[in-house]
């Protein structure tokens, strides 16, 4: 889990947290996520992420993210943002790239 306190410059106009703001903590906890299922030295890089807004991010954000499937080059995780009050804004899915070392 990733938390994401609230700091103005991460706001829009509207004092919500902007959409590229929870995207990157997505996608950084989303590939933490499958970072702790390799075992050795190992790069991750995102090929593809799918983002869903559900509802405005206001305050402080926590970032939650499962490993779906795990293999030797290729990762599937699922993630989503919880705000303060326990209510879903946004969920994603992501495939990474495994690139371990020769």
């Amino acid at each position: 889990m990733i938390r994401l306190p609230y700091v103005a410059h991460f706001g829009n106009t509207r004092g919500e947290v902007h959409g590229g703001i929870v995207a990157s903590v997505l996608d950084i906890t989303l590939s933490q996520a499958l970072r702790t299922t390799i075992e050795g030295p190992a790069d991750v890089a995102t090929i593809a992420m799918t983002v869903s807004y559900l509802a405005p991010a206001v305050g402080v954000l926590r970032c939650h993210g499962a490993v779906v499937r795990g293999g030797r080059s290729i990762g599937f995780v699922e993630g989503e943002v919880i705000d303060e009050k326990g209510h879903a804004v946004s969920r994603a899915t992501a495939t990474y790239r495994i690139h371990r070392p020769r």
